[in-house]
């Protein structure tokens, strides 16, 4: 635990809230809770649309931190904290939450939650440590890629007809998971494709609106 002294810290918490890119990761976290409520009530495609408001989020803040070259330290550090808070809510509890929805109740299938689960806190905690290498790559597949990857299944497998393919989500994520903890090195997230990965999300949210 970190000790700092009184003149080190804001006088208040709130004053996290006094930074944009802070306030966007915030907005992000508050889609996922969204996220995992539509869940619970049966709304799937609904829920994956706010879960990408959610990584959209997640994508913008860290684009509008790179630009304000005046923010103070501390806020750096926090959005840092707040980012992979976030990130932990929208990429393995929503992930885990869909899976214990739409699987029928068994052990196979409540393992498969817990294993989602810890895979996203081991591959955030070890990546709040380790970070990226010099030449821009991290270990194990980002785990903000989950549920982009997942939102275009969703999408593919109704335009092919597919049925019941909430029903394969767990075996799904599962897969995702076990990627996102590979001993394989991906490339970073790089500001320049925001403005695709945007795109990319828009058209995801439109197509799965068309479902629900």
């Amino acid at each position: 635990m970190r000790i700092t002294s009184l003149e080190e810290r804001p006088r208040s918490m709130v004053a996290a809230l006094m930074d944009l890119p802070n306030i966007i990761t915030l907005f992000g976290l508050c889609m996922s809770v969204i996220a995992i409520i539509s869940t619970i009530k049966g709304k799937y495609e609904l829920s994956l649309i706010f879960a990408l408001f959610a990584v959209a989020s997640d994508w913008v803040d860290g684009w509008v931190a790179t630009w304000m070259r005046s923010r103070a330290p501390h806020m750096n550090e926090i959005g840092a904290n707040l980012d992979s808070f976030a990130d932990l809510v929208s990429s393995a509890i929503y992930p885990m939450v869909v899976v214990v929805c739409v699987s029928p109740d068994s052990v196979l299938n409540y393992v498969a939650a817990m294993f989602i689960a810890c895979t996203g806190i081991l591959r955030l905690s070890f990546f709040n440590v380790y970070g990226a290498t010099p030449d821009g790559k991290v270990l194990g597949l980002p785990i903000a890629h989950n549920v982009l990857a997942m939102a275009a299944v969703v999408a593919l497998a109704s335009w092919l007809q597919m049925q019941a393919i909430w029903s394969k989500v767990a075996a799904l994520y599962v897969l995702f998971a076990v990627a996102n903890v590979s001993p394989f090195y991906f490339p970073r997230e790089s500001p320049k494709i925001v403005p695709a990965v945007l795109l990319y999300i828009a058209a995801m949210c439109f197509l799965l609106w068309e479902l629900t």
